[in-house]
Order: C-alpha cells, then sequence, then structure tokens
C-alpha cells in the first residue's frame, strides 16, 4: 500500500497581517481545489468510458466455453512465424461450477497440468449447438516435460564492457 499524500493545511483568509501572504495562500488553495475537482472529473469520465466497454458475461453451470489460453512461446525449440497467428481460444469445455463472482470452474481434460478455475475475461461462450469435450487444449499444457537443456555448449565469449560514465 502506498502511504497517503501529505495534508496541506487550508489557510484562513485574513490570519495573516501580510496581505501578500494572504493572496498567495488564496491562490494556492485555489488551485488546489480546481486540481482535484479535474481529478475527480477525469477518474470518473475514465470510469464511464472502461464501464462501456465492459459486458457482463454470466455463464451457467453445464454451458459450454472456449478457453483462452497463450501457450508458452518456447523460443529454444518452436518459434512459430507469427505469435498473432496462433491459436487463441480452445475447447469447448462444459463449466462445472461457479466460484465466487466472476470465477469459473471447468471440466478439462484428464492429466492437463492447467489449473481448472478461471476468470471469466478468458471464457467465451460456444454457441454451437454439438459440443465436443476432446483433448483440445495446447499439448504442451497436457504433459509435465521439463524444460529443453542444449545438448552441447558450442562457444563460449566475453565481452567486456567499459566501466565508467558513458556519454
Amino acid at each position: 500500500m502506498a502511504r497517503p499524500p501529505p495534508t496541506i493545511a487550508a489557510h484562513v483568509l485574513g490570519s495573516s497581517p501580510i496581505a501578500a501572504l494572504d493572496d498567495a495562500f488564496f491562490c494556492r488553495d485555489h488551485i488546489l481545489y480546481k486540481d482535484k475537482h479535474h481529478l475527480s472529473l477525469t477518474r470518473f469520465q475514465m470510469k464511464q468510458q472502461t464501464d462501456r466497454h465492459r459486458q457482463t458475461c454470466v455463464f451457467n453451470i453445464g454451458d459450454w466455453g472456449l478457453l483462452r489460453l497463450q501457450a508458452y512461446r518456447q523460443h529454444l525449440v518452436h518459434c512459430p512465424s507469427s505469435h498473432k497467428l496462433t491459436k487463441r481460444f480452445f475447447g469447448s469445455f462444459q463449466i462445472h461450477r461457479h466460484i465466487g463472482e466472476v470465477t469459473y470452474k471447468l471440466d478439462l481434460p484428464e492429466g492437463s497440468c492447467v489449473h481448472p478455475v478461471f476468470h471469466v475475461s478468458l471464457l467465451k461462450l460456444f454457441h454451437d449447438n454439438t459440443p465436443t469435450a476432446t483433448d483440445s487444449l495446447p499439448s504442451d499444457s497436457l504433459t509435465l516435460t521439463p524444460d529443453p537443456q542444449p545438448l552441447d555448449i558450442l562457444g563460449q565469449r566475453s565481452i567486456q564492457m567499459p566501466v565508467g560514465p558513458q556519454t
């Protein structure tokens, strides 16, 4: 948690014997008031804009849904030519349970290494009439395989970095 900002005591007009000081404090208080007002308006507008793009998505138990996953990008072994063209939604999986306000538990295939509880933003309602529950998760989520290790080190080099300030 961040600590709260320091408070600036409000100045009572006429409490200082110097008129210029009273004017400066009055201007400061007015500027602070305007800044806080504009910040609250901006916060409200940002919330309205965000809420405009939100959609309430409620799934019922027994519905079928698609699961959005990003497959782990293993650049050591396989690097697809374009990440934009990789598959985004997997499944169709049956919704097993509603947990909390925005989380659902899915019936995933046996042996999958993916946790079965997902946020509603990762799910998409499956609209087809004939859902098929298949092992359609990425292949690396079905097996626990160790990270790929190189077979042999072919070469090694050292790069000496300059010491001191850089210009």
